[in-house]
């Protein structure tokens, strides 16, 4: 037979390994899920690649580990370094054990198979058992045994293009280096200095902190396996809060992640620069006194039992939050609407629980360093009373009317280049070619929904050139805001 070009090989090699896990879809190997299991699926898949060893592990060496070249990010490489032999011998029958044959998954809720199986698979790859293969042994494995105890896991939702592919790498890697190093973050950089393997995985781990969690690659498979139709859901409150708690810290990754490099991105293309708002603006929807946390606690405390959602199987982390967000705010909004159309003196602002009576907080960012200004209360004067009576009036109407009724003192900060306002749209004012340009963002699509009104009626201000012709009344609970021309 002619040689063949090492392309050629892989190619053919692949293609005979996904050949048996095909087989093991249709025809499934039996076995207690067990070492000797595992062992199995290893010497079935690579049954004709005598060079993988099947069947075997890895033999003892001073130690094991992989540079690894992410497909998507193929300039900065990363070293990942597995569990010693002499560990594979003592602790791998342990892990596997604690299955009980597979019973030990049975029955349990999503959430609690995700956190089992992302534990078993972190587990596993930091033993890393053999020499070549370990990858897809462990998805073939765990796929089976996620359908034999009433799961579903379908590892090809992370084999769409290279971006996931690289997602899951990232994830895996962490649990690894997180095992293989279980004090890296007590140990100072001092220390690192000293140890080149340690400094490494310190640098990948920071380099990495925003990527997703195996975790949550592992629910968004689960989910969009076994359901795909979006549909209404009425959550009780209390496992809302539960989910919500859980998927906060990936969905406050997701978000900086994004936010981080759309503002690169916009960076090297201004016509970018409306996806950035839009990061900028989700990121914005985690935090303060609309955080999701603090509706929860709002609606908790007027009795509100149960939260509606539309909920997509497989939807980020973050996306779930804020659909649970959109929810809480469509419930006080009706029920807002509904004091509204009741007595008078129900007509007053609701409170966010945790917050001084009369908060005024305007989120400016700079051009540097894009943080936000510090909270200025202000004192509970008639004007603001006054204001807080403006703010009853807005509340669910269509504004119609309130403009006249509103003071026009409060403008963009001078100098600022973005102001974060209700529901995520932003009035965005930058410098460019010596000209201010004002543009609006939204995101949601709250517009409608009367928390604004846009008078595009009104001629801009001339001052510095501005290019926005119209003015925005913005009415919330941080105050009441007149916008026109290019803000100042």
């Amino acid at each position: 037979m002619a040689l063949q070009p090492p392309k050629n090989i892989e190619a053919i090699e692949a293609a005979l390994v996904a050949n048996r896990i095909a087989e093991i879809v249709e025809r499934p190997i039996d076995g207690n899920y067990d070492a000797a299991h595992l062992r199995e699926f290893h010497r079935f898949i690579f049954q004709d690649l005598p060079k993988y060893a099947p069947g075997e592990y890895r033999p003892d060496a001073p130690s094991h580990g992989k540079e690894r070249r992410l497909e998507s990010e193929p300039i900065n490489p990363h070293r990942v370094e597995y569990a010693l032999r002499p560990e594979v011998d003592d602790r791998l029958d342990t892990v596997l054990r604690a299955l009980r044959g597979g019973d030990a998954l049975r029955g349990l809720s999503t959430p609690d198979f995700v956190r089992t199986i992302s534990r078993l698979y972190g587990d596993l790859d930091h033993l890393h058992p053999f020499s070549e293969g370990n990858s897809r042994t462990l998805r073939s494995f765990t796929r089976q045994l996620a359908e034999q105890t009433g799961h579903e896991l379908d590892w090809n939702i992370t084999n769409a293009n290279a971006v996931t592919r690289d997602a899951l790498y990232k994830a895996r890697d962490i649990e690894v280096l997180r095992r293989t190093y279980p004090a890296i973050d007590a140990v100072s950089a001092a220390q690192q200095d000293g140890d080149r393997l340690l400094l490494k995985a310190a640098e990948t781990l920071r380099r990495f902190a925003n990527a997703d969690r195996l975790d949550e690659l592992i629910r968004q498979s689960a989910e969009q396996s076994r359901v795909t139709a979006v549909k209404k859901c009425t959550v009780p409150i209390c496992d809302a809060e539960a989910e919500i708690a859980t998927l906060l810290p990936a969905a406050q990754r997701q978000a900086a992640a994004t936010e981080e490099a759309t503002r690169v991105a916009s960076l090297r293309n201004r016509s970018l620069m409306p996806t950035h708002s839009e990061a900028l603006s989700r990121k914005s929807m985690l935090e303060g006194a609309r955080a999701p946390g603090r509706l929860l606690g709002v609606l908790r405390d007027q009795g509100v039992h149960s939260i509606t959602l539309d909920r997509v199987p497989g939807e980020p982390a973050l996306d779930r939050v804020l659909a649970y967000r959109e929810g809480m705010e469509k419930q006080l909004a009706d029920q807002i609407g509904d004091t509204l159309n009741g007595p008078t003196q129900a007509l007053s602002p609701m409170p966010i629980a945790n917050s001084p009576p009369h908060p005024e907080r305007v989120a400016v960012h700079s051009r540097d360093a894009g943080r936000s200004s510090t909270s200025r209360a202000e004192p509970a004067t008639a004007e603001g009373r006054d204001m807080q009576g403006l703010l009853s009036l807005g509340r669910g109407s269509t504004l119609a009317g309130l403009a006249d009724k509103v003071p026009a003192g409060r403008s963009i900060p001078d100098g600022a280049e973005q102001v974060v306002v209700m529901n995520g749209s932003r009035l965005h004012e930058r410098r460019y070619e010596g000209k201010w340009e004002v543009q609006k963002s939204d995101p949601q699509g709250m517009l409608p929904k009367g928390v604004f009104r846009l008078d595009t009626a009104a001629s801009a201000k001339a001052d510095d050139g501005a290019t926005y012709a119209g003015s925005i009344l913005h009415v919330s609970a941080k105050g009441v805001y007149q916008v026109h021309g290019n803000g100042v």
